[in-house]
């Protein structure tokens, strides 16, 4: 009885090492799988600091007007980061809308320089100069799957710009010691 055990040990051992020897072959598989996430990043960087200070000059002789034509920055650098998602999105804009109402007589404008080529990919266009309120407006529209690289002197240079409604609006101006406007920049979708 022991010789039959010792036997059938034996060949089971002998069995399960040709099977073991039998999965050997010369391909094999192995799934890889490959994820691009969507990506809409936008960040606004200044040369001197992170507020845009915009007025105009004061006359120096009595019965002048307040000169605006010196009231604009351009010092101010947009980044965008931008992957579309996979859902027929042609492309996006980067708009801007600012936190609360400009006082009555003045004009709050932005425009957007051509990108400094610092980036890859399909980069947006400026759209312009606009007047900025508490609606989004575009400032770059096309914006693809791209970047327009990182820091300052890359992206899009914003020149800021502070006017004087019409003539007839100087008399609805009042001394505005420091008023405070947050301008949004968000890239949305184009539909």
């Amino acid at each position: 009885m022991r010789l039959t055990t010792t036997l059938l040990g034996a060949l089971v051992l002998l069995v399960s090492g040709l099977g073991a020897f039998a999965q050997n072959v010369n391909s094999a598989e192995n799934n890889c799988r490959i994820i691009i996430p969507e990506v809409a990043l936008v960040s606004v960087l200044s040369n001197n600091s992170e507020s845009i200070v915009l007025q105009p000059a004061i006359p120096d002789e009595a019965g002048l007007v307040l000169d605006f034509s010196n009231a604009r920055k351009s010092d101010a650098w947009i980044n965008y980061s931008s992957i579309l998602a996979g859902n027929g999105l042609q492309s996006r804009s980067l708009s801007a809308k600012i936190n609360q109402t400009i006082p009555p007589g003045l004009l709050l404008k932005i425009r957007a320089s051509g990108d400094a080529g610092q980036g890859a990919g399909k980069r947006g266009v400026p759209a312009g100069e606009i007047i900025l309120s508490n609606t989004y407006q575009p400032v770059i529209t096309g914006i693809g799957s791209g970047y327009t690289g990182a820091g300052l002197n890359k992206g899009h240079l914003l020149t800021y710009s502070l006017e004087l409604g019409e003539p007839e609006n100087y008399g609805d101006l009042l001394h505005q010691k420091d008023l405070t406007f947050t301008v949004i920049f968000t890239l949305i979708d184009d539909i």
